[in-house]
């Protein structure tokens, strides 16, 4: 029996069985499905999303990650959902997560609402005016600081207990990062406080992260009839403690990516008005970004398919290069300069 058949046998019992199933685009850990429902649901949904995880890679069999990932997931949606993080509105502009449905631990599947006529903002991003691509920036940049802030808040032990064992998540990520960053021979005092970071579990601006907040995280869904356009922030497996300005770097990460190697001119846009949505931090957090979207930038293989021209590759390693030694020395004139700008208080 194959996966499909296996999953439609296990839900024809509940209020998810399904009559058919398509897989869909679901990144590299996850077989994702998109079920056509016997029944429609409560809210009038006729279509679910089904996430089954295995503690292997749909397409990168040769990572290993804990199917406890799958439990970060369903934990953080259905938190988000009973503490009533409301939607965030920014020049007409909302952003949310998805509806959480069920999730059974044995199989480890999750069922998730389905984010009708949408698309990833990273293949929209290839056709938006920069004026919409600062907007969506922006209100990405403000749900993040409410989401950082949401979590600070939480006096939950549970919580920790639930993100711990997501440490995984992040060895998985930084894999490599060291021995890459050693082999650029940058000055002593910078490697060491790359190490730091990469490495540390002590320091200013730890607390809960998203963890894997790029645009092809992000579905987007085209106003209609005067009302909003609407951003999902889906696949929360990455959800761990760490350092908030991580997920900064991330979002950087992508979008110079997309800039720089595919010539995509909205994507610098977006990440300019995605730090100035984020809004003003310590001149600390600041340097830890920089550094952050430097390491990140060095990792672009990660993010990517398909292979860049030599001169692509080492111009992308340049601006790495330039934002670790900034952070690193805490340049804050040159930061300034950059789409990190909008961190610096005045």
């Amino acid at each position: 029996m194959g996966l499909k058949e296996e999953l439609i046998e296990n839900l024809s019992q509940t209020p998810y069985a399904c009559s058919k199933l398509e897989q869909v685009a679901g990144g590299m850990m996850n077989f994702t499905f998109r079920g056509q429902l016997v029944d429609a649901l409560f809210d009038g949904s006729k279509t679910v999303i089904i996430k089954h995880g295995e503690d292997y890679g749909s397409e990168a069999a040769d990572i290993f990650i804990p199917t406890s990932r799958c439990v970060v997931e369903q934990d953080m949606l259905r938190r988000l959902e009973s503490a009533c993080f409301q939607p965030l509105l920014c020049r007409g502009i909302s952003v949310r997560s998805p509806r959480f449905y069920d999730f059974n631990p044995q199989t480890t599947t999750q069922i998730m609402e389905d984010v009708a006529n949408s698309e990833r903002l990273f293949d929209m991003t290839k056709q938006m005016d920069h004026s919409i691509a600062t907007e969506i920036g922006e209100a990405l940049g403000k749900w993040l600081g409410c989401f950082h802030d949401w979590a600070s808040k939480q006096d939950d032990p549970g919580l920790l207990k639930t993100l711990e064992p997501n440490h995984a998540v992040q060895e998985a990520i930084h894999r490599g990062m060291d021995q890459q960053i050693r082999a650029r021979g940058y000055d002593p005092a910078v490697t060491e406080l790359t190490k730091e970071l990469l490495t540390g579990e002590d320091g200013a601006g730890r607390g809960v992260i998203y963890g894997d907040i790029t645009t092809k995280n992000v579905l987007y869904q085209t106003a209609e009839n005067g009302g909003h356009t609407r951003l999902s922030v889906i696949d929360w497996e990455a959800c761990r403690i760490g350092f908030r300005m991580q997920d900064i770097g991330v979002f950087a990460m992508i979008n110079l990516i997309q800039y720089h190697l595919e010539g995509c001119q909205a994507a610098l846009p977006m990440v300019h008005g995605f730090t100035s949505g984020y809004g003003p931090v310590a001149d600390e957090l600041v340097f830890q970004a920089a550094v952050f979207s430097g390491l990140y930038l060095l990792h672009w293989d990660m993010a990517i398919t398909w292979t860049p021209t030599p001169d692509q590759v080492d111009g992308l390693v340049k601006i790495a290069d330039e934002l670790i030694i900034m952070g690193a020395q805490k340049d804050r004139q040159s930061i300034k300069k950059t789409f990190l700008g909008g961190l610096l208080r005045s």
